[in-house]
């Protein structure tokens, strides 16, 4: 079975999340690989590249929503004479829409 600490490496590495240091991330990573294991089908490989690449999705989908009210994350900010607002909206559409690729990829093992 794939450690968390490799989805962990996995995430840093990426810089999925530039602001987070590998011990922040880690409670998620752990999170997600126990949601593999109760879902991993008998028969599949719980090592393969497939079952990091799902549990990473996972990991990913439960970091973001769970800052989301975070307004020093989430909010607007200033850069020189110019105020750029992020679009929490349209992010979590795209975070929801990778994570469900990344389930639907996974399939053949879940």
């Amino acid at each position: 079975m794939i450690e968390p600490t490799d989805v962990c490496a996995s995430l840093v590495s990426a810089h999925v999340f530039p602001d987070l240091s590998a011990e922040e991330i880690l409670p998620f990573c752990k999170r997600a690989t126990q949601w593999l294991t109760k879902h991993i089908k008998e028969d599949a490989d719980s090592n393969s590249p497939l079952a990091l690449r799902t549990a990473e999705a996972v990991a990913r989908y439960n970091i973001f929503t769970s800052r989301i009210g975070t307004t020093e994350t989430y909010g607007s900010f200033k850069v020189g004479d110019m105020t750029l607002k992020r679009d929490i909206k349209n992010e979590y559409e795209i975070e929801k829409a990778l994570y469900n690729e990344a389930l639907c990829e996974g399939a053949e093992i879940l």
